[in-house]
């Protein structure tokens, strides 16, 4: 029995494959190690692409076999789209004025709306032939949302109560917890996506054809999944800090304040402008300071000489010289604060 095989058209694929390359381009820093190895990508991408072209004559760039099934054809026009809303987003992403990305928001959620509607349009295509897919990979998301999301949310509890230093029954109420459990959790599953990626990869749909069968394979759809995996697993390994600092800068302000209460006042520390205070019981606070991609810890207790408070750091490793050393610093901060408040 006679069996032909339905690929998407060599066009197809080296667009797709072009405008990831293009748009991880537009993203990454020029002063970056990854923008010169983006670079020889690019170069190499280019020969090969020269080469292929001439070694097919022109005839690998042809696009008959879009005429195969309508179906394939609008799975195929709705990839074409995504892959060009993909540059679109990293160039309105590059070329921002004054740091407002909803231009470039709109067209990442336009981008992977189409290709989840590509996917759809596949697994649909394929009707029983992916019924167990369909069915395992249902099974296997519930399983792991429940897995990943309880397993980042008492890790990332675990993290918070060593560098807070917090008991754990105010722990479990701090929003700091839970943005650094989303933070966890979509790390997780931006690594977690290829499993079904790869699985996506082996499906293929037959149909009984005069004289024997026409399969049509699922490079329509694995390869903008496979580029996209690519592209933002890249952009979460390169941005993760920046990404922390972000979500720590929105939770830190919400679990805290701006000043503290000691010696029946409100106060707050002159030298320490940035602080923000968390209140663990009646004379006891945590100081939360922002640091280049997190927060330092002191532990703050009120006195009754000026400056009417003391400051520890919190000890989260054994490095107890540097941690002597921090304590002399912060020392001096209240010492220089205390004679101020004399004057």
């Amino acid at each position: 029995m006679k069996k032909l095989t339905v690929n998407p058209p060599g066009l197809y694929i080296w667009f797709v494959i072009s405008c990831y390359l293009l748009s991880l381009l537009l993203i990454t820093p020029f002063d970056t190690i990854m923008m010169s190895f983006l670079l020889w990508v690019v170069a190499f991408f280019s020969c090969a692409l020269v080469i292929r072209s001439s070694l097919f004559k022109g005839n690998y760039f042809s696009l008959k076999s879009l005429k195969l099934s309508n179906t394939y054809n609008n799975i195929l026009t709705l990839c074409f789209v995504h892959s060009i809303t993909i540059v679109a987003s990293s160039f309105f992403y590059r070329f921002r004025i004054n740091g407002d990305l909803e231009y470039s928001i709109i067209f990442l959620f336009f981008s992977l709306v189409l290709l989840s509607a590509a996917i759809y349009l596949y697994l649909d295509f394929l009707s029983n032939d992916s019924k167990h897919f369909k069915n395992i990979s249902g099974l296997l998301i519930k399983l792991s949302w429940v897995v990943v999301s309880v397993g980042s949310y008492l890790f990332s509890r675990h993290i918070f109560m060593n560098m807070s230093d917090i008991p754990y029954d105010q722990v479990v109420t701090k929003t700091s917890v839970i943005g650094y459990a989303f933070l966890l959790y979509s790390f997780i599953y931006v690594y977690l996506s290829i499993l079904p990626i790869i699985w996506l990869g082996h499906l293929q749909k037959n149909n009984k054809i005069n004289g024997g069968i026409r399969v049509y394979s699922s490079y329509v759809v694995f390869i903008p999944c496979i580029c996209l995996w690519v592209t933002s697993s890249s952009i979460y390994s390169i941005n993760i800090l920046g990404f922390m600092k972000s979500i720590f800068s929105v939770t830190i302000p919400l679990d805290s304040r701006v000043n503290f209460f000691c010696h029946d006042e409100y106060s707050r520390s002159v030298l320490l402008s940035n602080a923000r205070y968390i209140r663990v019981g009646d004379s006891d606070y945590r100081v939360a300071i922002p640091t280049k991609y997190e927060y330092k810890f002191l532990r703050l207790k009120c006195t009754n000489y000026p400056p009417y408070y003391s400051l520890n750091p919190v000890v989260i490793d054994s490095n107890f010289k540097y941690t002597k050393v921090e304590q002399s610093f912060y020392n001096l901060i209240t010492d220089i604060e205390a004679i101020s408040i004399k004057k």
